[in-house]
């Protein structure tokens, strides 16, 4: 999985190539990642293609940060 910060007013989006999992960071006029944990769980669970392969849960309440890709528990690392 990986959570990638774009440019200014993006909205929070999940998109799924094979088995890598990419979340859009939602992003505000400044650039500033604002999607909360909470956000990016529903976001996942909710996109069919990343709930095939992952079930995401809430473990913390604060902004989610940029992660590069992430080989995750029982997961495939391709790289």
């Amino acid at each position: 999985m990986t959570l990638v910060k774009s440019v200014n007013n993006t909205p929070l989006s999940v998109s799924v190539t094979g088995q890598a999992v990419t979340v859009n960071l939602a992003t505000d006029s400044s650039g500033n990642q604002i999607s909360t944990c909470a956000q990016v769980v529903s976001a996942v669970n909710g996109n069919v293609s990343a709930s095939a392969l992952v079930a995401a849960t809430v473990v913390d309440s604060g902004v989610v940060a940029p992660v590069i890709a992430t080989a995750l528990s029982g997961g495939i690392d391709t790289t």
